[in-house]
Protein backbone atom coordinates (compact mmCIF):
# COMPACT_ATOMS: atom_id res chain seq x y z
CA UNK A 1 0.00 0.00 0.00
CA UNK A 2 1.38 3.29 -0.96
CA UNK A 3 1.38 6.28 1.88
CA UNK A 4 2.94 9.01 0.25
CA UNK A 5 2.98 12.70 1.85
CA UNK A 6 0.98 15.72 1.11
CA UNK A 7 3.83 17.88 1.87
CA UNK A 8 5.62 17.27 -1.37
CA UNK A 9 4.51 19.41 -4.25
CA UNK A 10 6.11 19.63 -7.64
CA UNK A 11 5.13 21.94 -10.40
CA UNK A 12 5.77 20.63 -13.96
CA UNK A 13 5.92 22.42 -16.75
CA UNK A 14 2.87 22.00 -19.29
CA UNK A 15 3.50 20.35 -22.38
CA UNK A 16 0.75 22.16 -24.77
CA UNK A 17 0.02 22.34 -28.36
CA UNK A 18 1.18 19.28 -29.45
CA UNK A 19 0.20 15.64 -29.42
CA UNK A 20 1.36 13.38 -26.33
CA UNK A 21 3.94 11.07 -26.91
CA UNK A 22 6.21 8.87 -24.52
CA UNK A 23 9.13 10.14 -23.11
CA UNK A 24 12.45 8.43 -23.34
CA UNK A 25 13.32 5.73 -20.96
CA UNK A 26 16.84 7.77 -21.43
CA UNK A 27 15.58 10.81 -19.51
CA UNK A 28 15.70 11.07 -15.87
CA UNK A 29 12.65 9.71 -14.31
CA UNK A 30 12.17 12.76 -12.61
CA UNK A 31 11.70 14.74 -16.30
CA UNK A 32 9.44 11.95 -17.65
CA UNK A 33 7.11 12.24 -14.07
CA UNK A 34 7.39 15.78 -14.84
CA UNK A 35 6.37 16.03 -18.28
CA UNK A 36 3.39 12.88 -17.51
CA UNK A 37 1.92 15.47 -14.71
CA UNK A 38 1.80 18.19 -17.14
CA UNK A 39 -0.13 16.01 -19.73
CA UNK A 40 -2.44 15.58 -16.60
CA UNK A 41 -2.80 19.33 -15.99
CA UNK A 42 -3.30 20.20 -19.41
CA UNK A 43 -6.08 18.28 -19.79
CA UNK A 44 -7.93 20.04 -16.58
CA UNK A 45 -6.88 17.07 -14.56
CA UNK A 46 -5.35 17.87 -10.47
CA UNK A 47 -2.40 16.08 -9.77
CA UNK A 48 -1.89 15.80 -5.75
CA UNK A 49 0.66 14.62 -3.98
CA UNK A 50 -1.19 12.35 -1.57
CA UNK A 51 -3.18 10.57 -4.26
CA UNK A 52 -2.06 8.26 -7.03
CA UNK A 53 -2.86 8.93 -10.58
CA UNK A 54 -3.51 7.02 -13.87
CA UNK A 55 -2.86 9.09 -17.29
CA UNK A 56 -4.46 7.11 -20.07
CA UNK A 57 -3.01 7.54 -23.37
CA UNK A 58 -5.75 6.72 -26.05
CA UNK A 59 -4.07 6.12 -29.55
CA UNK A 60 -0.39 5.89 -28.51
CA UNK A 61 1.28 2.58 -27.11
CA UNK A 62 4.27 2.17 -24.64
CA UNK A 63 6.88 2.55 -28.13
CA UNK A 64 5.53 5.60 -29.34
CA UNK A 65 3.55 3.57 -32.23
CA UNK A 66 -0.06 5.04 -33.06
CA UNK A 67 -3.17 4.06 -34.31
CA UNK A 68 -6.38 5.41 -34.54
CA UNK A 69 -8.16 6.27 -31.41
CA UNK A 70 -11.42 5.75 -33.03
CA UNK A 71 -10.83 2.22 -32.60
CA UNK A 72 -12.85 0.29 -30.05
CA UNK A 73 -11.44 -3.17 -30.71
CA UNK A 74 -8.13 -4.86 -31.09
CA UNK A 75 -4.96 -5.39 -29.17
CA UNK A 76 -3.64 -3.88 -26.30
CA UNK A 77 -2.45 -0.56 -28.06
CA UNK A 78 -2.58 2.25 -25.50
CA UNK A 79 -0.64 3.12 -22.30
CA UNK A 80 -1.85 3.50 -18.69
CA UNK A 81 0.48 5.69 -16.82
CA UNK A 82 0.57 4.98 -12.77
CA UNK A 83 1.96 8.19 -11.32
CA UNK A 84 2.73 8.84 -7.46
CA UNK A 85 5.56 9.88 -5.13
CA UNK A 86 7.54 8.15 -2.17
CA UNK A 87 6.80 9.39 1.43
CA UNK A 88 10.14 11.08 0.70
CA UNK A 89 9.17 12.59 -2.51
CA UNK A 90 10.89 10.32 -5.04
CA UNK A 91 8.62 9.93 -7.67
CA UNK A 92 6.89 6.73 -8.75
CA UNK A 93 6.53 5.84 -12.13
CA UNK A 94 4.93 3.10 -14.15
CA UNK A 95 3.80 2.35 -18.20
CA UNK A 96 2.01 -0.29 -18.89
CA UNK A 97 0.82 -1.01 -22.25
CA UNK A 98 -2.96 -1.52 -21.89
CA UNK A 99 -6.19 -0.83 -23.21
CA UNK A 100 -9.13 2.11 -23.18
CA UNK A 101 -11.21 0.71 -25.62
CA UNK A 102 -13.39 -2.14 -25.84
CA UNK A 103 -12.49 -5.58 -27.24
CA UNK A 104 -15.44 -6.71 -28.90
CA UNK A 105 -17.90 -5.58 -31.10
CA UNK A 106 -20.89 -6.52 -29.31
CA UNK A 107 -22.87 -7.77 -26.11
CA UNK A 108 -26.02 -8.64 -25.17
CA UNK A 109 -25.21 -6.86 -21.85
CA UNK A 110 -24.96 -3.68 -23.81
CA UNK A 111 -27.61 -3.32 -26.34
CA UNK A 112 -27.03 -0.20 -27.40
CA UNK A 113 -23.48 -0.40 -28.57
CA UNK A 114 -20.32 -1.40 -26.72
CA UNK A 115 -19.00 1.73 -25.21
CA UNK A 116 -15.96 3.66 -25.44
CA UNK A 117 -15.11 6.16 -22.12
CA UNK A 118 -14.98 9.70 -23.54
CA UNK A 119 -11.27 11.27 -22.60
CA UNK A 120 -11.98 13.28 -19.99
CA UNK A 121 -10.82 13.46 -15.35
CA UNK A 122 -12.58 10.53 -13.14
CA UNK A 123 -11.86 8.65 -9.67
CA UNK A 124 -12.21 5.39 -8.56
CA UNK A 125 -13.73 3.27 -5.55
CA UNK A 126 -12.63 -0.38 -5.00
CA UNK A 127 -15.38 -2.88 -6.82
CA UNK A 128 -13.94 -5.95 -5.25
CA UNK A 129 -12.59 -8.94 -7.16
CA UNK A 130 -13.01 -8.83 -11.18
CA UNK A 131 -11.47 -11.98 -13.42
CA UNK A 132 -10.20 -12.83 -10.29
CA UNK A 133 -8.35 -9.97 -9.21
CA UNK A 134 -9.29 -6.69 -7.32
CA UNK A 135 -10.58 -4.02 -9.99
CA UNK A 136 -11.80 -0.35 -9.37
CA UNK A 137 -14.79 1.12 -10.58
CA UNK A 138 -14.79 4.96 -12.86
CA UNK A 139 -16.82 7.50 -11.34
CA UNK A 140 -17.43 11.40 -12.24
CA UNK A 141 -15.46 13.84 -9.59
CA UNK A 142 -18.99 14.24 -8.35
CA UNK A 143 -19.59 10.51 -7.39
CA UNK A 144 -22.04 9.60 -10.24
CA UNK A 145 -21.99 6.20 -11.69
CA UNK A 146 -23.10 7.31 -14.98
CA UNK A 147 -19.79 8.63 -16.83
CA UNK A 148 -19.70 9.98 -20.47
CA UNK A 149 -19.35 7.65 -23.29
CA UNK A 150 -19.82 6.91 -26.92
CA UNK A 151 -21.23 4.21 -28.06
CA UNK A 152 -20.58 1.68 -30.85
CA UNK A 153 -23.98 1.64 -32.56
CA UNK A 154 -23.16 -0.35 -35.74
CA UNK A 155 -21.01 -2.79 -34.08
CA UNK A 156 -18.11 -2.34 -36.45
CA UNK A 157 -15.97 -2.11 -33.41
CA UNK A 158 -14.96 1.72 -34.55
CA UNK A 159 -16.44 4.86 -33.22
CA UNK A 160 -17.48 6.77 -36.17
CA UNK A 161 -17.74 10.61 -36.08
CA UNK A 162 -21.30 10.15 -36.65
CA UNK A 163 -21.72 7.85 -33.85
CA UNK A 164 -19.64 10.45 -31.23
CA UNK A 165 -22.36 13.38 -32.67
CA UNK A 166 -25.19 10.86 -31.95
CA UNK A 167 -24.06 10.26 -28.19
CA UNK A 168 -22.82 13.51 -27.26
CA UNK A 169 -26.83 14.74 -28.80
CA UNK A 170 -28.25 12.37 -26.74
CA UNK A 171 -26.01 12.87 -23.60
CA UNK A 172 -24.31 8.96 -23.88
CA UNK A 173 -23.80 7.62 -20.88
CA UNK A 174 -22.30 4.33 -19.56
CA UNK A 175 -22.46 2.73 -15.85
CA UNK A 176 -20.09 0.31 -14.54
CA UNK A 177 -16.77 1.22 -16.63
CA UNK A 178 -13.99 -0.65 -15.00
CA UNK A 179 -10.25 -1.18 -14.56
CA UNK A 180 -10.13 -4.94 -14.53
CA UNK A 181 -8.11 -7.69 -15.61
CA UNK A 182 -8.27 -8.21 -19.26
CA UNK A 183 -7.91 -11.87 -18.71
CA UNK A 184 -6.38 -12.57 -22.21
CA UNK A 185 -2.46 -11.66 -22.73
CA UNK A 186 -2.86 -10.07 -26.16
CA UNK A 187 -6.42 -7.98 -26.17
CA UNK A 188 -8.79 -7.23 -23.24
CA UNK A 189 -12.42 -9.32 -22.64
CA UNK A 190 -13.78 -5.75 -21.96
CA UNK A 191 -17.09 -4.25 -23.33
CA UNK A 192 -16.45 -0.74 -22.47
CA UNK A 193 -13.86 -1.13 -19.53
CA UNK A 194 -10.05 -0.01 -19.34
CA UNK A 195 -7.88 -3.65 -19.00
CA UNK A 196 -4.55 -4.47 -18.32
CA UNK A 197 -3.08 -7.84 -19.60
CA UNK A 198 -2.76 -9.86 -16.03
CA UNK A 199 0.71 -9.83 -15.47
CA UNK A 200 0.44 -5.91 -15.84
CA UNK A 201 -2.67 -5.99 -13.59
CA UNK A 202 -0.92 -7.70 -11.09
CA UNK A 203 2.03 -5.81 -11.34
CA UNK A 204 -0.59 -2.57 -10.77
CA UNK A 205 -2.16 -3.80 -8.26
CA UNK A 206 1.23 -5.02 -5.93
CA UNK A 207 2.19 -1.47 -6.88
CA UNK A 208 -0.69 0.59 -5.86
CA UNK A 209 -2.61 -2.06 -3.29
CA UNK A 210 -5.64 -3.43 -3.73
CA UNK A 211 -8.33 -0.68 -2.25
CA UNK A 212 -6.26 2.48 -2.92
CA UNK A 213 -8.28 5.14 -4.96
CA UNK A 214 -6.72 6.94 -7.31
CA UNK A 215 -7.46 9.73 -9.59
CA UNK A 216 -7.79 8.79 -13.76
CA UNK A 217 -7.67 11.03 -16.77
CA UNK A 218 -8.01 9.68 -19.85
CA UNK A 219 -6.61 11.91 -23.18
CA UNK A 220 -7.21 11.13 -26.94
CA UNK A 221 -3.15 10.79 -27.61
CA UNK A 222 -3.89 12.42 -31.26
CA UNK A 223 -4.98 15.27 -30.51
CA UNK A 224 -3.04 18.05 -29.62
CA UNK A 225 -2.82 18.99 -25.45
CA UNK A 226 -5.09 21.54 -25.19
CA UNK A 227 -3.41 25.22 -25.12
Amino acid sequence: MINVSSCFWFKPPAPRGQRPEIPSQDLPVEERFAYYQGLIESNQGVFEPGTPALLGLRGLAPDNQRHDSAQNTGPYNDTLVLLHRQPDGTPLLKEYRGSTHAGQKSSSLSPGGVAQLRPGNYKTIDHGDHNNMPSWHFVTLAGEDNVPAWRDVNKDGYISSQEKAKAEREGCTATAILLHNGVNEDHGRSIGCQTLPPRSMQDFIDTLGEHTPFKYTLVDANQPTPQ
